[in-house]
């Protein structure tokens, strides 16, 4: 669309976006202005993709607006990487030097992304009804980025304060070098008394202060008995939703090293085991441990 657009090829705009309402968005040809439904699914589904990426800890590295689908789905990712501990100014790719595409970014590059994006379709709809449908994105992000956090930690009902619990929980985190993936994992075994020890492996996690989870902990706990939360069938609840296993970048070159010498055994292992991150097997019991220092040095770029 953009080189379309760019390029002044405008009369072909609307060749490209019937192709893809008639292919991928059908629903949209019923409605008022095709090509402005059209921008609000893509919309929409941008927004649900980058709450799941940011959900489960996922960094893409290069969200230019040519990286991006109209379909929602997560494309060229050179350098990506998952969290391993929790640090909101993450950056995954070794050439993004100010942080324009960190993990906390993400939300903010892509409403970016779908503005480039709304600029193209100008020949197509109108700017105002455009904007409008800009300015819903946020809103858009919050709603699913809430309900895919609340989830995580195993709430079943929605309250006002969801985003200050989310919130809180996560400054209490930074700083603390707490494994992203795991902390989910074993938060699943905290159950509902108040002043009752964490779990072994939750509180072995943190490697700084955790007085403000300590903190924290005493709210969610408030949280989870006032809707009457039974601790099995949460911790079930999260563990389904919660990945144990996700594609470390020491994991990942750790098989890569091996295939080099021929040996794809271990590459085999990683795909085994992603298929279904969710389930603790005993055979992958050392992919979901917590990664070793020299883990940390690895960089990440586009030529990866």
């Amino acid at each position: 669309f953009e080189y379309l657009y760019h390029t002044g090829q405008h009369h072909n705009l609307p060749v490209l976006a019937d192709f893809l309402i008639e292919q991928h968005f059908p629903e949209c040809r019923e409605a008022d202005n095709p090509y402005l439904a059209f921008f609000q699914t893509v919309s929409q589904r941008t927004a649900a993709l980058i709450a799941a990426w940011q959900s489960v800890g996922f960094c893409h590295g290069v969200m230019n607006t040519d990286n991006m689908s109209a379909l929602g789905l997560t494309i060229d990712y050179g350098p990506f990487g998952f969290l391993d501990h929790y640090d909101r100014r993450h950056i995954c790719n070794h050439s993004d030097s100010g942080g324009r595409y960190a993990y906390n970014e993400q939300p903010y590059v892509a409403h970016w992304n779908l503005s480039r994006f709304a600029s193209c379709l100008l020949p197509l709809v109108s700017e105002s009804a455009l904007i409008d449908e800009l300015e819903r994105f946020p809103e858009a992000f919050q709603t699913a980025y809430a309900a895919k956090m609340r989830a995580k930690i195993g709430l079943q009902t929605e309250e006002k304060t969801d985003g200050e619990l989310i919130g809180d929980m996560f400054a209490a985190l930074q700083g603390s070098k707490v494994d992203f993936t795991l902390f989910f994992r074993h938060l699943a075994g905290v159950g509902n008394t108040h002043g009752e020890p964490l779990p072994q492996e939750l509180a072995a996690l943190f490697q700084g202060p955790a007085d403000a989870f300590i903190h924290w902990i005493g709210r969610y706990r408030g949280r989870l008995r006032a809707e009457n939360s039974n601790p099995e069938a949460r911790a079930e609840r999260m563990n389904a939703v919660n990945p144990l296993y996700i594609l470390r970048n020491y994991l990942l070159e750790q098989a890569i090293e091996q295939a080099k010498n021929g040996d794809f055994r271990e590459i085999e292992r990683l795909h085994r085991c992603m298929q279904n991150p969710f389930e603790a097997r005993r055979e992958f019991a050392d992919f979901a441990e917590q990664p070793p220092e020299w883990a940390g040095g690895i960089c990440v770029s586009c030529s990866s």
